[in-house]
């Protein structure tokens, strides 16, 4: 038997547990938060999304979720709270407040959001018609029938 090969495999051993280890504790971190994507709805980019709406996270257990910040362009910052899926696999961000018609929403995650370039995300909400009659409402006390007749007028190009 060669001595040095016997003082060797020791050796080599130590050191080959040492870099295993320390591929599995330092490294391992890092590769477990870069994991398999998030997928969220309303995805990315969402042209059309409700007032109402809420943020659906999907592929990530609710406890690793981490930091949602939700800013909207006319209403500012959003709280809101986390309601964990049935099926464990996800976790809904519900806010505390409703979304302006046509606002911009810029959504902020510390996560691997797919459709993303660093998790970091913004949705557009519609001007839908019931959103035209409910602030009508709000500004001529209960008249949304002249709204509701604004929202619907053809163009004056047209004859009708």
């Amino acid at each position: 038997m060669n001595t040095y090969g016997a003082v060797c495999f020791p050796r080599c051993a130590i050191v080959a547990f040492a870099a295993f280890s320390f591929l599995m504790f330092a490294g391992g971190a890092g590769a477990k938060q870069q994991a398999k994507p998030v997928s969220v709805f309303p995805a990315p980019g969402t042209p059309v999304a409700s007032e109402l709406t809420t943020f659906s996270f999907r592929g990530v257990e609710p406890g690793n979720l981490g930091p949602v910040k939700i800013y909207g362009s006319q209403t500012g910052r959003h709280l809101g709270k986390r309601l964990k899926h049935s099926d464990g696999k996800g976790a809904s961000f519900i806010p505390n407040k409703p979304f302006a018609p046509g606002e911009k929403v810029n959504v902020f995650t510390k996560k691997r959001i797919k459709l993303t370039e660093n998790g970091d995300f913004s949705i557009r909400i519609g001007k839908f018609l019931d959103s035209v009659v409910r602030q009508s409402r709000l500004v001529n006390d209960g008249a949304s029938t002249s709204a509701l007749a604004e929202a619907l007028k053809s163009r004056p190009d047209l004859d009708v």
